[in-house]
């Protein structure tokens, strides 16, 4: 019975593949990737993030992903031991008597063809904890597929309900919108937004239009004002004398 801890994760993506350098065969490269289109762009320098390793020997082809895993760290465990397959404590007692998997005097795992990978790979699938998980062999190489799988003996010896199959990177159930989503910056929380300074410059000369209009308008009614107290008060004079003078004249 399967537990839930080898079940992968909803909407997730974690594979281990192998690439093959197109103008030196015999260099290959084992590596992790949750997005195995992506991940070979990288490799081949048409995109950012490429592994030092892979700079020389382009172009690149990918020739195997195993995909299935549980989480993140399941697949990390996969790749370290299919890359040192005689130092893991989970391979070695599977590959000890492939000679092209010991290590060197200097403890240093030796370079490995692509048929040498694949026979590392399918003996790995074979131990625990791999061999319980609901893995896949997805070949992206047909030249592989054809003629390279049907040599290897151990490709029938894993469990049956590892599938081999043979498709294109279309056919990876790749969460693209989770793997390439950009995070949306967030306000704190207490601030106001931050205004360019080009729209507080525009701001600050609208609201000094208006102050100058207000002042204007104002300033012509003070004026209206009082020029129209001034004349009320002369009148009031002018009548004053005139009332005196007749007064005294007793006209």
């Amino acid at each position: 019975m399967e537990s839930s801890a080898c079940r992968p994760t909803a909407g997730s993506f974690f594979g281990c593949y192998l690439i093959n350098s197109v103008t030196r065969k015999q260099t290959t490269y084992v590596g992790f990737t949750c997005n195995p289109g992506r991940r070979i762009r990288q490799h081949n320098g048409e995109i950012k993030a490429g592994a030092r390793k892979t700079r020389r020997w382009r172009p690149w082809k990918m020739i195997v992903c195993v995909w299935g895993f549980p989480n993140k760290i399941a697949a990390l465990q996969f790749e370290w031991a299919w890359q040192r397959p005689a130092v893991s404590r989970l391979s070695r007692d599977a590959v000890a008597d492939l000679s092209y998997c010991r290590v060197t005097k200097w403890g240093r795992q030796k370079r490995r063809t692509v048929v040498q990978n694949l026979e590392v790979v399918f003996r790995m699938l074979k131990c625990q904890p791999w061999a319980r998980m609901p893995l896949q062999v997805h070949f992206l190489d047909a030249e592989a597929y054809e003629t390279l799988l049907p040599r290897l003996q151990t490709a029938t010896e894993i469990p049956t309900h590892i599938k081999i199959v043979h498709g294109g990177f279309d056919d990876l159930p790749v969460n693209l919108k989770g793997s390439q989503a950009k995070p949306t910056a967030k306000q704190p929380v207490g601030r106001p937004p931050k205004v360019p300074r080009a729209k507080k410059a525009a701001a600050a000369a609208a609201a000094k239009a208006d102050d100058t209009s207000m002042d204007a308008r104002v300033g012509g009614e003070v004026e209206t004002s009082a020029n129209g107290r001034v004349t009320t008060h002369m009148n009031v004079f002018f009548l004053h004398v005139v009332w005196s003078l007749e007064m005294d004249l007793d006209i």
